[in-house]
């Protein structure tokens, strides 16, 4: 569509009053284009277009941004030196391979510094994960990419029937553990993030965006004496990962320190806090025993480097089936075998009449009560300080009448119960008294439960950050 009116002098006139008025009606401050996808052949309409908006917005004391993809032989539709007279800043958007990023980055800010005043130049860095194949890439989210890492499957016995006391039950986190074709979580130095892979007979590698990379990216800023950085919008998104800690930390400082998780760091832990053995504390694969049936929790903790997950797997343990044995009488070899005696026959009895037994009274079979649909639309506001406040939507059923919130430290759980009883569609919590809290990712998910009692599955999970 942008070329095409841009091919069109008239729909590109209109084009630039449209945007006019839409920055006048909203009282904005300035406006930002970005027109990433322009053809090289409408190179001089693109850049006539900048230079006319430009003008016109400065002219109602207003500014231009322009969001564009990094300098490079295929990006031959940008005027770099006419555009950054016309605007007033220039944001870099990242390349998508986290691999290419380093390739193709720093030569197209070392081309853009020389063409561009650098003050008016702004790095873009994304909260955004990325799945890549041969093919293709796709953006995740920052917690889709975590338990993809995390998922993970009983693998021996194949049948859970079979699990008894003293069975070797092997339990694998599978998108990271050679035997299923993946590998662990690890740090790339190409690509300066933490990676995964996984897959057959398609391999995907997962790059986590998180703390650390963007941390190397934002050196570049400095490197360049860029004018700044902006963080790609994620407004329509609550699965993002929270890189302000150190996009902060660069605001006020005006440097980065570089820093890389530790290789132990991102070893899968696992725990069993119902009992057993486990054959190692540590690893992408483990076995465990334990010597009496019941369901038992196993739970693997993994990490980026930056925040700890847990995922949680359920193993039923059957009592042991023996047959009964029949027993096996012999004597003594020095004894003889013994010569039967003969017993008098009994004389019969009167045959006993059978005593009619009482007919049981049948139990009713209970009635299952009805559990009200999970709760939508969670949120966790997190902007006042020593608290965390939570609201959700008003559910539909008129019959549910109060509201539990459940809530951890562990993304997906484990919840403790944080309150029971809430009769509106909102909670504060500010039970916190320790200033190790600050800082810290609280996670949360509420139930409804009717007149009868009956309780609806968890809803989707909500978090916040303790300020």
């Amino acid at each position: 569509v942008v070329n095409d009116i841009l091919a069109d002098e008239s729909l590109r006139g209109k084009h630039i009053e449209e945007i006019l008025s839409l920055a006048e009606n909203g009282d904005f401050a300035g406006v930002d284009l970005e027109y990433s996808l322009v053809d090289a052949e409408r190179r001089s309409e693109f850049t006539a277009l900048v230079q006319e908006l430009g003008r016109a917005l400065r002219e109602d004391g207003r500014r231009l941004s322009l969001t564009l993809p990094p300098p490079g032989p295929q990006r031959e539709a940008y005027d770099w030196p006419l555009l950054g007279e016309a605007a007033d800043f220039i944001k870099i958007l990242p390349v998508a391979d986290p691999m290419d990023y380093w390739e193709t980055m720093p030569k197209a800010l070392s081309q853009l510094v020389e063409d561009v005043d650098p003050g008016k130049v702004m790095l873009v860095v994304s909260p955004f994960s990325t799945e890549l194949t041969d093919e293709n890439s796709r953006t995740l989210g920052y917690l889709e990419a975590m338990l993809l890492a995390g998922e993970i499957k009983i693998r021996e016995p194949e049948d859970p029937k079979r699990i008894e006391p003293e069975t070797g039950v092997r339990v694998v986190a599978v998108n990271l553990a050679e035997s299923e074709g993946a590998t662990s979580l690890r740090w790339s130095d190409d690509a300066t993030a933490v990676s995964f892979s996984y897959g057959a007979p398609i391999e995907r590698t997962v790059y986590i965006e998180n703390v650390f990379s963007v941390g190397f990216k934002l050196e570049q800023v400095q490197a360049y004496a860029l004018g700044g950085v902006a963080v790609a919008d994620a407004s329509a998104h609550r699965d993002v990962a929270n890189i302000w800690p150190v996009v902060n930390e660069f605001l006020e400082a005006g440097t980065v320190t570089l820093v890389r998780p530790n290789s132990d760091a991102l070893v899968p832990r696992w725990e069993a806090p119902d009992g057993g053995r486990l054959d190692a504390a540590a690893g992408p694969t483990i076995i465990w025993r334990v010597d009496e049936a019941g369901t038992f929790t196993l739970r693997m903790l993994f990490s980026d480097g930056d925040l700890m997950f847990g995922r949680e797997v359920e193993v039923e343990v059957r009592e042991s089936v023996r047959g009964t044995p029949t027993p096996l009488v012999t004597f003594p070899a020095d004894e003889a075998t013994p010569t039967p005696t003969a017993s008098p026959t009994p004389t019969p009895g009167p045959t006993p009449t059978p005593t009619a037994s009482p007919t049981p009274t049948p139990e009713p079979t209970p009635t299952p009560v009805p559990t009200p649909a999970p709760v939508t639309g969670l949120i966790v506001d997190d902007s006042t300080p020593g608290q965390l406040d939570l609201s959700w939507d008003l559910h539909p059923d008129p019959d549910v009448e109060k509201y539990n919130v459940y809530g951890g430290i562990l993304v997906s759980g484990p919840y403790e119960t944080i309150t029971e009883g809430v009769l509106g569609t909102a909670y504060t919590d500010a039970v916190f008294n320790l200033p190790g809290d600050v800082g810290k990712t609280y996670y949360y998910v509420v139930t409804a439960v009717n007149s009868l009692g009956g309780e609806s599955a968890i809803s989707g999970e909500a978090s916040g950050i303790l300020q």
